[in-house]
């Protein structure tokens, strides 16, 4: 089995949440180190998005296999679970999302994206347990 190239606008829309969902966070820590304390609040803030966001990314890794269907499916799940919880406040005035919000879920993107493809790993599981059958 080998694994197959990736369609063109599969590749240029990965490599675009990858370096939009990894830069936005890069770009702040390098305006965090201006301020004083500005590293650890990083940091935190580094750690909170993982805390929050890797748990589902790697169940979504299991039930969407493949990059496609990522890219395809969890930027509307994520606008409804943002709609769901927004529209439990006191003030709901209708959907509007927030600038801030679409970095996250670039962000959230892109830790989906570092996943590789279950065919990349089965391949990899394949080469690494082969059997090496020589008989002399």
């Amino acid at each position: 089995m080998s694994v197959l190239p990736l369609p063109k606008w599969v590749r240029n829309t990965r490599r675009t949440i990858l370096c939009v969902g990894i830069g936005w966070p890069a770009i702040a820590y390098v305006i965090s180190l201006g301020h004083p304390a500005g590293g650890i609040w990083f940091a935190i803030g580094s750690i909170f998005l993982a805390i929050i966001f890797l748990p589902g990314v790697l169940l979504l890794t299991f039930v969407l296999p493949t990059y496609r269907s990522r890219i395809i499916a969890i930027p509307p799940l994520l606008l409804f679970i943002f709609w769901l919880i927004s529209r439990q406040s006191h003030t709901y005035d209708g959907f509007s999302l927030p600038v801030p919000m679409l970095l996250w879920i670039c962000s959230f993107m892109a830790i989906a994206m570092l996943i590789p493809q279950w065919s990349s790993i089965e391949l990899a599981a394949r080469r690494l347990f082969r059997r090496q059958t020589t008989w002399y």
